[in-house]
């Protein structure tokens, strides 16, 4: 079932790449096959040069070494616009226990400055008052 999540918030960034943005999707598949290209990319060093309008990212990268270490940089904090998060509403769904992952996005979001835009995807109108909630928790890193 991972695989397709990954697929989804790739052609989420193909399509909106399609209507202007620049756009991508990052998660450990489109790092590790950035970095394969030659000359190898790197994507979070894409983000902090300001090549990406909108980084479309898997909860699991929200506590990924590479992203703890990129949000270190106040440059590439000042430099995102957009975050999209999608699969929000399973939380709502499945409950706590669905990709506690999820957690981190507090934590991610109260690093930012409040002028990011943040985009819920996939969110159904039900689940608005749990995705506002779970956007504001923060954890101890």
């Amino acid at each position: 079932m991972e695989w397709i999540l990954l697929a989804l918030s790739e052609d989420q960034a193909r399509s909106a790449n399609s209507r202007g943005l620049r756009a991508v999707a990052i998660n450990r598949d489109t790092l590790r096959t950035a970095y394969c290209e030659i000359p190898p990319r790197k994507l979070l060093d894409e983000v902090e040069s300001g090549h990406w309008d909108l980084v479309i990212m898997s909860p699991e990268m929200l506590k990924s070494q590479a992203v703890h270490e990129k949000m270190k940089s106040i440059k590439f904090r000042d430099l995102l616009r957009f975050v999209g998060i999608d699969e929000f509403h399973l939380i709502h769904k499945h409950g706590d226990n669905f990709r506690p992952e999820y957690q981190a996005i507090g934590d991610f979001r109260a690093c930012l400055s409040a002028s990011v835009h943040w985009i819920a995807a996939t969110a159904t109108p039900p689940t608005g008052p749990s995705l506002i909630k779970e956007s504001q928790r923060t954890t101890q890193l």
